[in-house]
């Protein structure tokens, strides 16, 4: 009996995930979103320290309140995209909640407001 015979619809998921239906997109969908995730987590990290380690080099750059603003700024940025970018991927891939959507998702919330 195929997949097609016995109802069951063929989402293009690998065969080591679970055959329910979890998750929102196929698997090259999710494949991509994770990339890009990725690539907005380095470049996150990435600009935001170096905002910082040139603001805290430089001792007459961090004089002014403009750059001290703009440090603080990129240290709250840098908190945001490594504290809520995790969730915020795990709830665009699984339909339901995962074991670990709850604790992320509360925490999550509870960083951002």
């Amino acid at each position: 009996m195929t997949s097609s015979e016995s109802g069951d619809v063929d989402h293009g998921m690998p065969s080591f995930l679970p055959e329910t239906e979890v998750y929102r997109y196929p698997a090259w969908s999710i494949v991509a979103l994770i990339v890009s995730y990725l690539l907005v987590f380095v470049v996150g990290i990435v600009g935001n320290a170096s905002v910082v380690i040139v603001i805290l080099k430089n001792p007459q750059i961090s004089k002014t309140a403009t750059n001290l603003y703009v440090a603080n700024l990129a240290v709250a940025d840098f908190l945001v995209v490594t504290v809520c970018l995790l969730p915020t991927l795990i709830s665009n891939i699984y339909v339901r909640k995962s074991p670990y959507f709850c604790i992320l998702c509360n925490f999550k919330n509870f960083i951002t407001q």
